[in-house]
């Protein structure tokens, strides 16, 4: 008789973290909340820091809590969002907190610079990536443009997941799919693209060696098992990049229709899965990339705002009245439908602000657009927007792909949102499938499952997720309602 095997999931986004247990039967896997917590960045002297040793406190509470409940865990494996990275010096100690992607000086840079000494196409055919001020690789040739002295204290340059990788097990190494979020690996060697690093006089030393998920890559040190109060637990490598492990966790409904994916969540993402880079020249135009994904493949996306504007507003909202995500799912629907229109693409609501709403009213101003007056307009305004925005992205999508895409899998907290779900499907007019909100989760358990010989292959383990979990359907009701809106929405972006 099969043992049921126990598995630590960590899973940290850029609003919170949770730690779940994973349970394996054989034939089905489940999942227990062990831990959440808050995660935001702390502005300090002008500057948003993630607070890393917090989220490593969290992470090792999650592993006590779910060790004293669990005696039999067979592994841990942990992943978080993109883009942010630590510095180590050669003693292994962290030379600063890492920088938020969302801080205000990141944006303020100039890519002119970055530019003149590599092109975009260039770029882009290195790495399948396009320069963005947000990404390690620009504020690392920024570092070494002003000769900082952190290239002489640092020792080892560590994604966020290979950073806590490293803090639990003393081992360097980078995981392909975070080392791709880096926009450094050149996608044809499968490793760090020397020639772009020689351009920017960016050290090669500082880059530890790229490896594969799936696979064990040590056990957490005993010193930190003492201290703490639990034994030994191995640590396997997941598709530590929050979007490649939600993507692996994506079921197998064994379909022969082209489906896509989006994730909606801080920042939305909509994509495909390929084995390697699509590198049509309109991705340029259009800012589609190629990031790295679970089994060495691809996946072809447009990251854009998401939730993160109607996190922002509910931050505000909170401060002045008790008010919860179910009280905003009522007061939505009944506003007034397309009232007005806002472009999520304008950088400035991908910062962080103090009062968001605010930010809202007066750029309906500036627009000349109908000014909302409740909650219910703001957030039913904001989800229009970015229904219509997604619409957008996914008819060039499928112009670039050259194929019609018939299904689209929705993962993200917020797919909670079933009258957001079924906008998607009106406005697309595609069958929309949602599954659990915690795919990331699964994701990561699925190659944890991999690293621990359970399956061979990830569309095993897909068809695992097929039977495990509850899947909902959601075909297009109203998509002529939406039809005609959405032309509305392509004259206002494209003013």
């Amino acid at each position: 008789m099969f043992k049921t095997k126990n598995y630590i999931i960590a899973d940290f986004g850029a609003s919170n973290g949770r730690i779940y247990l994973g349970k394996f039967d054989k034939e089905k896997i489940a999942l227990e909340e062990i831990h959440r917590f808050d995660n935001y960045p702390i502005l300090i002297n002008k500057t948003r820091y993630w607070d890393i040793l917090k989220i490593y406190l969290e992470l090792i509470n999650g592993i006590k809590v779910a060790s004293l409940k669990y005696k039999d865990i067979r592994s841990i494996g942990i992943n978080t969002w993109g883009l942010d990275f630590g510095l180590i010096d050669k003693k292994g100690d962290l030379v600063s907190n890492p920088i938020s992607y969302r801080d205000k000086s990141k944006i303020n840079y100039s890519l002119r610079a970055f530019l003149d000494k590599i092109s975009e196409q260039e770029f882009f055919h290195r790495t399948g990536w396009l320069p963005n001020t947000l990404s390690p690789a620009f504020y690392l040739a920024n570092l070494a443009q002003k000769k900082s002295l952190i290239f002489k204290i640092a020792n080892n340059f560590l994604m966020l997941p290979d950073l806590l990788n490293f803090f639990l097990t003393g081992i360097k190494v980078s995981e392909f799919t975070i080392a791709n979020n880096s926009h450094l690996v050149n996608w044809q060697l499968n490793n760090w693209d020397q020639k772009i690093l020689d351009k920017f006089s960016i050290p090669i030393k500082l880059f530890p060696e790229i490896s594969k998920a799936g696979i064990k890559l040590g056990k957490i040190k005993n010193s930190i098992c003492k201290n703490y109060g639990f034994r030994q637990i191995d640590l396997s490598l997941v598709a530590s990049h929050d979007t490649a492990s939600a993507v692996a966790g994506i079921p197998n409904v064994n379909s022969a229709e082209t489906w896509a994916f989006m994730a909606i969540g801080t920042w939305n993402i909509i994509g495909i899965e390929v084995p390697k880079p699509i590198l049509h020249q309109d991705s340029l135009k259009y800012g589609f990339t190629n990031e790295g994904g679970a089994t060495g493949n691809y996946f072809y996306a447009k990251n854009f705002t998401g939730l993160w504007v109607i996190q922002q507003c509910m931050q505000k909202w909170k401060s002045n009245e008790k008010i919860s995500w179910s009280d905003i799912d009522l007061l939505f629907p009944i506003a007034k439908p397309f009232q007005f229109f806002m472009d999520l693409e304008n950088p400035f609501f991908s910062l962080q602000h103090n009062d968001m709403t605010k930010i809202i009213i007066d750029y309906c101003k500036n627009k000349g657009e109908i000014i909302p007056q409740s909650i219910g307009e703001i957030s039913r305004g904001f989800y229009e927007s970015m229904v219509m925005l997604t619409k957008y992205y996914f008819d060039i999508l499928k112009k670039i792909y050259k194929k019609d895409i018939k299904i689209i899998y929705l993962f993200g907290g917020g797919v909670k949102n079933k009258l957001l779900c079924q906008w998607i499907s009106d406005c697309l007019g595609v069958l929309v499938i949602m599954g659990s909100s915690e795919l990331t989760s699964v994701g990561n358990f699925l190659m944890q499952l991999k690293a621990d010989g359970e399956i061979k292959q990830l569309n095993e383990g897909r068809s695992i997720v097929l039977k495990s979990l509850p899947l909902n359907y959601f075909e297009p009701l109203e998509p002529k309602k939406w039809e005609n809106n959405y032309y509305n929405f392509l004259k206002f972006i494209k003013k």
